[in-house]
């Protein structure tokens, strides 16, 4: 009996973590959470460029392909996205 309750436990800490994964994909994947990521990532970073960089390290780590390949591409899409935000 306590080998079951110890697999149940095992298999859920695994659904949970899978859980947990899918949640920051979907969030760094989007424009939306992408910049969201962003700002919360501002507030331990000396600069912009250092939060972008830190950001697109996260995405390589969930197996993510680079969303802005330079700091300028992705200067140009916060602008975007900040116009259509605030309009």
């Amino acid at each position: 009996m306590y080998l079951i309750e110890k697999l149940k436990m095992s298999i859920m800490e695994i659904l949970m973590k899978k859980h947990e994964y899918a949640q920051q994909v979907r969030q760094i994947n989007c424009t939306s959470g992408y910049f969201h990521r962003f700002y919360e990532l501002v507030g331990d970073c000396p600069r912009h460029e250092d939060a972008w960089r830190k950001l697109e390290e996260e995405r390589q780590e969930l197996g993510l392909n680079e969303k802005y390949s330079t700091y300028n591409s992705f200067r140009k899409a916060k602008k975007t996205y900040m116009d259509i935000r605030f309009i």
